[in-house]
């Protein structure tokens, strides 16, 4: 089959004329879009507890800390409006909470745009809350939040209400010693998994527009008898060849970038 034959079959036209209208529908909406990322993990553990190691004494204001806990998190505007301050009620501010222990220190070291003014700080009536704010928001623009607190509880709680908007937390990460070497594996593992599945699928979506006969003609005999073979149909290799290249677009697309390069902290070199 030639290109134009293939080209000029229905379905191939109606598929075409698919996608391209999602695309342009996706592009075309104009939204803001909260999203965020936390990572934390416990300081000076004992292996995988939480405890302190024996014989190890931690004060923060010459008050003993049980616990010592650090978190990152990543608060930006994934939309493309900007997403204003004054959506957040004062009935429901934006906060961080742990359900036990304090925050003992907070922090903005990173913000994409000083212009945000992004403020966070420790609630002065109850400790296990931490109030964050900002102005705005441009398309991209965003602020890492750091945060020392003594909680069992590694990863804070982010809450608060956006009038017309949901915050979406896209990754939720607790590091321990056995889980680090955990994703590590899974880490190399998403790396080179969807590469297969995308060759499959450009070979096989491919066969029918490059040759008169699919690569796989000679592995389906018509009778054994004669010798002679059948023509495999060009929409099967078609559709077999689009599942395995979404496969692999879709496990391109989970390991993909969680947050904007603009809030890697520190910086990745």
């Amino acid at each position: 089959m030639d290109v134009s034959g293939f080209l000029n079959q229905g379905w191939v036209g109606i598929a075409i004329g698919t996608i391209v209208s999602i695309g342009t529908y996706i592009k075309s909406m104009r939204r803001a879009a909260p999203k965020a990322t936390i990572h934390a993990s416990h300081e000076l553990t004992w292996v995988d507890s939480i405890d302190l190691p024996p014989g190890l004494e931690l004060k923060f204001r010459e008050k003993s800390i049980p616990h010592i806990a650090r978190g990152v998190i990543r608060f930006w505007n994934g939309g493309n409006e900007t997403l204003e301050g004054n959506l957040v009620p004062q009935q429901d501010r934006l906060k961080l909470t742990i359900p036990d222990g304090e925050f003992l220190l907070v922090a903005i070291p990173k913000t994409t745009n000083p212009a945000n003014k992004c403020e966070i700080q420790i609630d002065a009536i109850d400790k296990r809350v931490a109030n964050f704010s900002f102005d705005f928001l441009d398309p991209g623009e965003g602020t890492v939040i750091g945060v020392l607190h003594s909680s069992k509880t590694a990863a804070p709680e982010l809450k608060g209400t956006i009038k017309g908007h949901k915050i979406k937390i896209l990754e939720q990460k607790i590091q321990t010693k056995a889980r680090q070497r955990l994703n590590q594996r899974f880490e190399l593992l998403k790396q080179y998994t969807p590469y297969p599945f995308l060759l499959a699928g450009i070979i096989l979506l491919a066969a029918p527009i490059l040759t008169n006969e699919s690569l796989l003609t000679l592995l389906i005999p018509k009778a054994e008898t004669t010798g002679e073979y059948r023509q495999a149909d060009p929409l099967v290799y078609a559709l077999v060849g689009l599942s395995y290249f979404l496969i692999g677009a879709s496990l391109i697309w989970t390991k993909r970038r969680k947050h904007p390069k603009s809030l890697d902290y520190p910086v990745k070199k």
